[in-house]
């Protein structure tokens, strides 16, 4: 009987120690949800400013100072989010962020800051690539 008691008390620590530990992970993964939508606003953001006004005006140098900052803000968001976060939300979803969504982020700042055309059109095929790759395995996106 009490080798049973003993085997019950160990069980019993065993499920809260993972009650715990499970507790801590999802915490780390709901801090990852925060900056991936936090990058994701930012990055909405920038673009809304950037369509405002009539297409081909001029963009004063405060909107493109305001652009490049909401931006910045995007990727420094961005690269906080978690490796492990990206895996588990979808077997590509870490190739397509990092190589994608997080280097175009840093072309548009480059490009922008340097008046580098080349660095904003590559920024336009990263950042279309990952938007497509987004919409078409939406569905297939888990929460970890």
């Amino acid at each position: 009987m009490k080798f049973f008691k003993k085997i019950l008390y160990a069980l019993f620590i065993y499920f809260i120690l993972l009650s715990f530990s499970n507790f801590a992970f999802s915490s780390d993964f709901d801090k990852d949800w925060e900056h991936f939508f936090a990058s994701k606003e930012a990055s909405d953001k920038a673009v809304q400013i950037s369509n405002q006004g009539e297409l081909f005006s001029y963009t004063s140098q405060d909107k493109v100072d305001q652009i490049i900052k909401l931006k910045e803000k995007a990727l420094s968001e961005a690269k906080v989010v978690s490796d492990i976060f990206l895996e588990k939300t979808h077997r590509e979803m870490l190739n397509y962020y990092r190589n994608y969504y997080q280097k175009s982020l840093e072309l548009f700042i480059y490009g922008m800051k340097n008046h580098d055309i080349n660095a904003i059109q590559e920024y336009h095929i990263l950042h279309s690539g990952f938007i497509n790759w987004f919409n078409t395995n939406r569905s297939e996106l888990r929460s970890p």
